[in-house]
């Protein structure tokens, strides 16, 4: 679901072809996760990197890592994992104009505001890129939480307690409407959720 949730996002943010007249236009999408160090979780990456091609065939394909402590750990192995600054000052220094920075986040959490930020920065920084656009998270709207809930009810049986890690952020916390939807679920009488805040 993940997989084919991302690459719908990546189709309704595709960028436009119009750019400033004295260069070509040349398109990128920017891939961001949080990151892995684990070799049997790169595949997943791999996955969305064979769909990414196939669906925007031509178009140059990157990947940045928002948590450091993954980028840290990855270079003591000898690969190299760009920060999404990195990524984009990259990008922007092989002359690419149009960009749409796809995240690969559960939620817009703290990783997901601090992309943002960077991304807002290149938007009203010196004109180095023509356009530039987000994907927003998965779960970033209220019909996605809504299928996570049903799909997360319909696996956990009667009579447990649940925990979800949540980042903290700076928006409206997906904790309080995940919680209202389980309310409006009658879950309380037999499920009880609880969800503890990190910070990275």
């Amino acid at each position: 679901a993940l997989l084919t949730l991302s690459v719908i996002v990546l189709t309704l943010m595709q960028v436009d072809a119009g750019s400033h007249k004295s260069r070509p236009v040349k398109k990128a999408i920017l891939l961001v996760a949080f990151g892995t160090s684990q070799k049997s979780a790169r595949v997943s990456f791999d996955n969305i990197q064979k769909i990414t091609e196939k669906k925007f065939p031509g178009v140059e394909i990157r990947w940045s890592y928002t948590a450091a402590f993954i980028r840290r750990k990855l270079a003591r192995e000898g690969i190299k994992t760009d920060s999404p600054l990195l990524a984009l000052s990259k990008l922007s220094d092989d002359g690419y104009t149009n960009v749409v920075v796809q995240s690969l986040h559960t939620i817009p959490g703290a990783e997901f505001d601090d992309m943002r930020e960077i991304v807002e920065k290149f938007k009203e920084g010196d004109g180095s890129f023509d356009k530039i656009v987000i994907g927003m998270p998965m779960l970033s709207c209220y019909k996605n939480l809504m299928k996570a809930v049903d799909g997360m009810l319909a696996e956990v049986p009667k009579n447990v307690l649940m925990e979800l890690h949540e980042q903290v952020s700076k928006n409206p916390k997906a904790r309080d409407v995940v919680n209202d939807l389980l309310a409006e679920e009658g879950v309380f009488g037999s499920n009880k959720l609880t969800l503890s805040e990190g910070m990275d």
